[in-house]
């Protein structure tokens, strides 16, 4: 395996998974592409949006390899919290993720 491969994967580990439609430039940047975008010449850079695997623990992690925005599931929804009544925990952790964001992209 390329050591700009390696250090790609370091960066998106879960990315290959998308097998086929992604593809690595010289930098070692990940790209989309299809048939279309193959024949047009070079793939234009897209921006990466994760949704899996995304948390308190791994969000800034995630805006520092480059991803534009986050897909938060179950570590932002607490359905516990929201059947008990009490969807503040929600927008307090909704909080905590901003912060995270801001503080990853200062």
């Amino acid at each position: 395996m390329d050591d700009i491969v390696k250090a790609a994967l370091k960066k998106w580990p879960n990315v290959p998974a998308c097998y086929g439609w992604l593809a690595l430039d010289a930098r070692g940047d990940w790209y989309m592409r299809d048939d279309r975008t193959q024949a047009a010449g070079p793939f234009p850079q897209i921006k990466i949006i994760p949704t899996g695997g995304v948390s308190l623990t791994t969000a800034a992690d995630f805006i520092k390899a480059g991803a534009s925005a986050l897909g938060v599931g179950t570590d932002l929804v607490d359905v516990k919290a929201i059947r008990e009544g009490n969807p503040r925990i929600v927008t307090d952790r909704a909080k905590q993720f901003l912060d995270i964001v801001r503080e990853a992209r200062a």
